[in-house]
C-alpha cells in the first residue's frame, strides 16, 4: 500500500489545512464583529428592587389596597422592565444572568434598565422590610442575658 502522507501530498494537505483554519478564523471574527447580539440581565436582582419599590409606592400612599389591585400594579411593572430589557438592548439577545457561567460586565444590562425604571439598588435591609414588614432597626435584639442569681 502507498503511503499518501509524503512529500507533495503532505504540503498539500498542510497548505489546505492553513488556508480553511486561516478563512474560518476570518469569516467566524467578522460575524463576531457584526453580530455582537447577546446582552445579560439579572432579573433577580431587577425583580427585588421592582417589589421594594413598589412597596414604598403603595406604603407612600397609605391606603389598603386590595390583593387584585397590587397584582396588576406588579404585572404592569413587570412589563415595563421587559420592554425597557428591550429598549436598552435592542435587537440582541437577553439572556438571563444567572444562566451564563461567565460574561464581561460590559455584557451585563441590569442596572441601565434599573436606572431606566428609576429603580435604586437594595440593601439587605429593604430586602429585610419587604419580607417581614419591619427594618432592622425596628426589631427587638437581644444582646446577652444576666445570670439569674
Amino acid at each position: 500500500m502507498k503511503n499518501l502522507f509524503t512529500g507533495p501530498n503532505v504540503i498539500i494537505l498542510a497548505l489546505s489545512v492553513s488556508l480553511s483554519s486561516f478563512f474560518s478564523h476570518v469569516v467566524t471574527e467578522d460575524t463576531i464583529k457584526r453580530n455582537t447580539a447577546i446582552s445579560v440581565v439579572d432579573l433577580a436582582d431587577i425583580s427585588k428592587r421592582l417589589m421594594v419599590d413598589l412597596q414604598r409606592q403603595i406604603e407612600s400612599q397609605e391606603i389598603e389596597l386590595d390583593p387584585k389591585v397590587i397584582e396588576v400594579m406588579a404585572q404592569n411593572k413587570a412589563l415595563e422592565m421587559f420592554r425597557q430589557i428591550s429598549k436598552t438592548a435592542p435587537g440582541n439577545v437577553v439572556m438571563l444572568k444567572s444562566n451564563v457561567a461567565y460574561s464581561p460586565d460590559n455584557l451585563d444590562i441590569t442596572d441601565t434598565v434599573a436606572e431606566r425604571l428609576g429603580l435604586p439598588a437594595v440593601t439587605a435591609d429593604d430586602i429585610d422590610r419587604f419580607v417581614t414588614g419591619k427594618s432592622a432597626a425596628q426589631k427587638s435584639v437581644v444582646v446577652g442575658l444576666r445570670d439569674a442569681q
